[in-house]
């Protein structure tokens, strides 16, 4: 009898175990709530995150060496962080041929320093670039060292891709800058200015467009999550550069 007992105690631990072992890998893989606090238990978040940055970078770059040489030639390059990667190029610019090298999470120095890998085989009209995203969350914001990243990834456009036109454009919001950093994005983008300037790039803010609401925030309404847009955000986004002076205008088309 008592060993019975026994059994039937270790066979329910057993069950609770394997169920408990359940529902851990379903919050760590975020179906059930918690798994940003498990994962921080077995890894800190600063950690994991610029691993898996880093690593996303990595994929990205074999994914670009695998496209057909035949599809880089010409167009329109977009550069840059996760805005440009979840751009729906072909819908939102239909008539124009465009290339993605959207790296979602890489800051303006870490594309900066794999720009060799994000530009292979590409053979570009013209180049949009989109520098600095991630920095916009950083906290505190930093001015300096969100500018220091997107100068040395235009200065690397700059020299692999001369004589052919840059687009760079200013940063995004989010839906809950606040006003100080609302005013820190202000002087990026009056510093992209000047670097573009400087370089003889154009430049467009994007801060004075339709996606900013009155307060100057990101638009929820035009948001997923309060950071990247959604696909009437993109289309918006889309009319921005199509306002921008030749010759990207035309060649992102009507």
């Amino acid at each position: 009898m008592h060993a019975g007992r026994l059994e039937l105690l270790a066979r329910a631990w057993a069950a609770a175990g394997l169920a408990a072992g359940a529902l851990l890998a379903l919050a760590w893989i975020d179906v059930l709530p918690g798994g940003w606090r498990l994962r921080g238990v077995v890894e800190a978040h600063a950690a994991r995150e610029a691993r898996e940055r880093v690593q996303h970078l990595a994929d990205r770059c074999r994914t670009f060496a695998s496209a057909d040489p035949a599809q880089l030639r010409g167009g329109v390059l977009f550069l840059g962080s996760s805005t440009i990667e979840r751009c729906p190029l072909a819908q939102v610019f239909p008539s124009a041929r465009t290339v993605n090298r959207g790296v979602g999470g890489a800051r303006g120095a870490e594309l900066a320093a794999h720009l060799d890998g994000l530009l292979r085989g590409v053979e570009p009209e013209a180049v949009v670039l989109y520098a600095g995203g991630p920095d916009r969350v950083a906290a505190p914001l930093d001015v300096a060292g969100a500018l220091a990243g997107a100068e040395a990834l235009a200065r690397g456009v700059a020299a692999r891709c001369a004589g052919r036109p840059v687009l760079l454009l200013g940063l995004l919001p989010t839906t809950a800058s606040t006003p100080a950093e609302l005013e820190a994005l202000a002087r990026i983008d009056a510093g992209l200015g000047r670097l573009a300037d400087e370089l003889g790039f154009a430049h467009v803010s994007l801060r004075d467009s339709d996606l900013a609401a009155a307060d100057g925030r990101l638009r929820e309404d035009l948001s997923t999550d309060g950071l990247h847009l959604t696909e009437e955000g993109y289309a918006i986004f889309a009319r921005r550069l199509r306002a921008a002076p030749e010759p990207f205008a035309s060649l992102l088309g009507p």
